[in-house]
């Protein structure tokens, strides 16, 4: 009777056990949750399946979201959030992912204020640099018709020095 016993116990508790177990270690080494377990009976057993079943659809739910938000973080679209309906650690994961959007975005519109304040400033040095290079030229022109006025009154002193002396005997 006892073997008897151990035998039903056998087939309908243990080996559909035993057979979860190397199921969900092969999902696991595999890294890809995106499976369904067969359900073939409505017993305990089917209810542990079931209940495997949706773990592993809501860690395949969140994989994929977060796989679509790094993905589009990677090609520079800051604004991906995580909108799905997670509990426990997983919610955990989507608070950190949309606080780090957050962060990202306010780090980027930091950026953005920063390099607009360096492009104004950028632009008034060179207004700056225009308007003394100007002044430099108009200063350099002055000392130019300076000199020319210097260079022709020397020129009219010693003609002048000239003529005296050749007017003096």
């Amino acid at each position: 009777v006892i073997a008897l016993v151990m035998s039903i116990v056998k087939q309908r508790a243990i080996l559909p056990m035993n057979h979860l177990v190397e199921r969900i270690e092969s999902i696991v080494k595999a890294g890809s949750f995106g499976v369904t377990l067969p359900i073939q009976k409505q017993d305990e057993v089917g209810r542990v399946y079931q209940a495997m079943n949706r773990l592993l659809s809501n860690l395949n739910t969140a994989m994929l979201e977060i796989e679509h938000i790094v993905m589009s973080q990677a090609q520079g679209n800051l604004t991906q959030k995580s909108l799905g309906h997670f509990h426990g650690q997983l919610q955990q994961v989507q608070k950190s992912i949309n606080d780090a959007a957050d962060r990202l975005a306010e780090i980027v519109a930091h950026a953005t204020q920063i390099s607009y304040t360096v492009s104004n400033a950028a632009s008034k040095v060179s207004e700056s640099a225009h308007y003394l290079s100007s002044r430099v030229q108009a200063q350099a022109a002055a000392i130019e018709d300076t000199s020319s006025t210097m260079t022709e009154m020397t020129a009219a002193v010693e003609a002048n020095t000239e003529n005296a002396n050749q007017v003096a005997p």
